[in-house]
């Protein structure tokens, strides 16, 4: 009995473990994405992170500076809260607005998700309260997504909140919904920098030793051996 016992309290103990959140020092993009990494962590609620290191190597950790982008969808925001098409066949309705934020809402995460910004954010100033981990589906070998909650400084409340959240940071970033302060240079901007001051040293706009120490610098990103 005492064994039968024992056991059940085993299982229970093991089960606690997976539904309760783990906080972790550092996080990358790749141990998301590992499922020996993501079954070790709760699925049940969030992990919280203090260092996350992107899919482009930025680290990210509470106190850092986010800028906001442009919106990444060309959606109206209708004064009721709803979403509406850009169909020109479907019914009027009154908006506020033309551009939502896909990933960057008002509010809380698991708290009080609210509306999608507006596109009158744009360059607004989010700093960074809170990182976590929260698993894709409902499984402990899932990848991971990592959400940010931040506070916006520069921009009014909006609907009486002044916290964001960014529900995919990758996502966010990928699609320029946001950016990071002092991020690294991505290999498309390092060759967009390279073709044009190319162009300019063709022109005779700049020296030859001036585009060399150009492309010395922009080589290791571009090839990726930084």
């Amino acid at each position: 009995m005492k064994k039968k016992i024992t056991i059940i309290l085993a299982l229970i103990l093991g089960c606690m473990r997976a539904l309760i959140a783990q906080d972790i020092d550092s996080l990358t993009y790749s141990m998301t994405q590992d499922e020996n990494v993501t079954q070790k962590m709760g699925w049940f609620t969030p992990t919280e992170i203090k260092v996350y290191v992107d899919s482009h190597g930025n680290k990210i950790k509470a106190g850092d500076t986010l800028f906001v982008g442009p919106p990444s969808s060309n959606a109206s925001y209708s004064v009721g809260g709803t979403i509406s098409s850009n169909n020109t066949s479907a019914p009027a309705v009154m908006t506020r607005n033309t551009g939502i934020y896909m990933y960057v809402r008002t509010g809380e995460y698991l708290k009080n998700t609210g509306a999608g910004m507006l596109n009158s954010e744009v360059g607004s100033v989010l700093i960074v309260s809170q990182i976590g981990a929260k698993h894709v589906r409902n499984s402990k070998k899932s990848p991971m997504d990592i959400f940010i909650i931040a506070k916006s400084v520069r921009s009014a409340k909006f609907m009486g909140n002044d916290r964001r959240i960014i529900s995919n940071y990758e996502k966010a970033l990928e699609v320029g919904e946001v950016y990071l302060k002092n991020r690294k240079m991505t290999k498309s901007e390092a060759l967009a920098i390279l073709k044009e001051k190319k162009e300019l040293f063709d022109l005779g706009v700049i020296t030859k030793e001036e585009f060399d120490e150009i492309r010395t610098n922009l080589t290791p990103i571009i090839t990726g051996k930084q």
